[in-house]
């Protein structure tokens, strides 16, 4: 991606972002999310609620808070807020649970045609969105997959 394409991608997910209250940064440090991922699949494996708040902090921290979310430290601080007990969290995070789960999830996302940005939305495993859209595009999709539910 050249300088000018991430200019306009920033200045589009920022018009974006602000829409919904979200105030994106430019400062966090890029590392690598295995631990974050593992952390996210383990907690679903106890509640929904907690895995979407600790997803919510998880992006938070890195696009607002400029937290470096690559950190063991700053990863058990945000499952902690999120809800989870911080002697489970730091087990966790010092075990390779969940390793093969994300591993495999990676390897899949890494081969599948047309899978060019994060976020990454799939529909009914029919459609596709890659990246920030604007909300129209999911209410297109949206309408469509009634539309086709709708006729026999």
């Amino acid at each position: 991606m050249t300088l000018e394409q991430r200019m306009s991608l920033f200045s589009r997910m920022n018009q974006i972002g602000r829409s919904v209250g979200i105030h994106f940064k430019g400062g966090g440090m890029i590392g690598n999310t295995r631990n974050a991922h593992r952390l996210v699949h383990l907690c679903g494996t106890q509640s929904p609620e907690v895995q979407s708040a600790l997803v919510e902090k998880i992006l938070e921290a890195y696009h607002e808070l400029e937290k470096d979310i690559s950190t063991k430290e700053v990863l058990t601080e945000l499952a902690v807020d999120a809800g989870l007990d911080a002697k489970q969290v730091r087990e966790w995070l010092n075990s390779e649970l969940a390793a093969d789960v994300v591993d495999e999830e990676a390897r899949k996302n890494k081969e599948e045609e047309g899978n060019t940005g994060v976020p990454r939305y799939v529909i009914q495993n029919v459609h596709r969105l890659a990246g920030a859209e604007d909300p129209s595009e999911f209410i297109e999709i949206f309408a469509k997959v009634k539309e086709d539910e709708s006729q026999p």
